[in-house]
């Protein structure tokens, strides 16, 4: 056991190893750095700690089944609750080792990524995406998105206008409804 907690102690990322009902049994540095929770041989507490209620119900619900199914889940986007009551957003990954024990007896690692870069790349496409939005209502350009795998064509009213078209009257648009409505030259 030792060994494993020194080895987890290596790993990029918080570690919890709980038994298959939740209950801390082993964690590794990055756990207590980032979330501030005490090794579980001093203080016993339970996975349920770490979770605020939206995400303790997904848990309880979805991720628990899956394990006891599946043996492990994947990039599961949750949010997990500090010590202070900070709320940081993470990637779980969670595997099982049951061997030849009853689910109450089985060993589950959870892996814990913290997502802060993937939030704050999300926030940032979200303003370029809106910074684009107000780009084009401000310019009166008229647009069009051909989606090449299906032809699908996303037109917005200002090109149907140009086309001397109400966009009511275009329906379902496609590429060949564009290439229709272009000049010969």
């Amino acid at each position: 056991v030792e060994q494993l907690a020194s080895d987890l102690d290596l790993l990029p990322c918080a570690v919890l190893v709980t038994d298959g009902q939740g209950r801390a049994l082993l964690t590794n540095a990055e756990l207590h750095e980032q979330f501030g929770m005490p090794p579980p041989s001093g203080v016993q507490w339970h996975l349920d700690d770490l979770l605020p209620p939206a995400s303790r119900i997904f848990v309880q619900t979805h991720v628990w089944p899956l394990l006891r199914r599946q043996g492990r889940v994947d990039e599961i986007h949750l949010k997990l609750r500090s010590a202070n009551g900070e709320q940081r957003a993470v990637l779980l990954n969670a595997r099982c080792d049951p061997g030849q024990a009853p689910p109450v007896s089985m060993r589950v690692h959870w892996a814990f990524f913290v997502t802060t870069e993937r939030q704050r790349f999300e926030a940032e496409l979200l303003q370029a995406r809106q910074r684009l939005q107000n780009l084009l209502l401000s310019s009166n350009a008229g647009t069009w998105e051909w989606h090449v795998p299906s032809g699908a064509l996303k037109v917005n009213e200002r090109w149907a206008a140009m086309l001397g078209w109400p966009i009511a009257d275009l329906g379902q648009a496609d590429h060949g409804l564009r290439i229709e409505r272009l000049h010969p030259d």
